[in-house]
């Protein structure tokens, strides 16, 4: 993130750049503490308190998946067992080993969410409606999942599952017995307490 991104973040949070980076208020700091941008031990101390610990599972499947017998939906892999990147672990999520972040393929969730962005799972908080999650669809053949969907969750039905993307607008259904999981994309609000 850069010092400008920063400066809006602490601005809009009413707190300071150094306290987003290394946790210390104004008032804590000695004279002698550096902060910002300002030396490569700066840099190293921010990699500290926000390790890349939190694994990436996802690739882009390349195809769009036919749910309804009408109409294509975008989807992704999800494959729980292999890293393929790592990302910032933010501090409320430091003792939490089963978190997880994928990266954003195609343009279905557009403008929330952008090709290449990666947001980060959290399997165990539920979902409720009006959240942005991660579905996995049930591959019959493996007892694994065979494509996973990042959409946002309108409805949970014993039945189905309602979702949204938004580009092209679009609800549909996807029947209970094809969902394998459901899990929560972690937003800011999460993370800021």
């Amino acid at each position: 993130m850069g010092i400008e991104a920063y400066q809006r973040l602490a601005e809009a949070l009413e707190t300071t750049v150094s306290y987003l980076r290394d946790g210390v208020h104004a008032a804590e700091a000695s004279p002698n503490r550096r902060t910002g941008y300002e030396s490569h031990a700066a840099d190293r101390s921010f990699d500290e308190a926000l390790p890349r610990t939190i694994p990436v599972y996802g690739t882009a499947l390349g195809a769009e998946l036919d749910l309804n017998g009408d109409e294509l939906v975008e989807s992704h892999i999800v494959e729980l067992t292999e890293a393929i990147d790592w990302v910032r672990r933010p501090p409320l999520l430091a003792r939490r080993s089963d978190v997880y972040a994928v990266y954003i393929t195609g343009s279905s969730m557009e403008p929330r969410f952008e090709p290449g962005d990666p947001v980060i799972v959290d399997p165990k908080r539920p979902p409720r409606p009006g959240d942005d999650v991660i579905v996995q669809l049930a591959d019959r053949h493996t007892e694994g999942a065979k494509a996973a969907l990042i959409k946002r969750l309108v409805r949970r039905s014993a039945k189905a599952l309602t979702l949204r993307q938004y580009n092209p607008p679009m609800d549909f259904e996807v029947a209970a017995d094809e969902v394998l999981a459901v899990h929560r994309v972690v937003m800011m609000r999460d993370l800021l307490g």
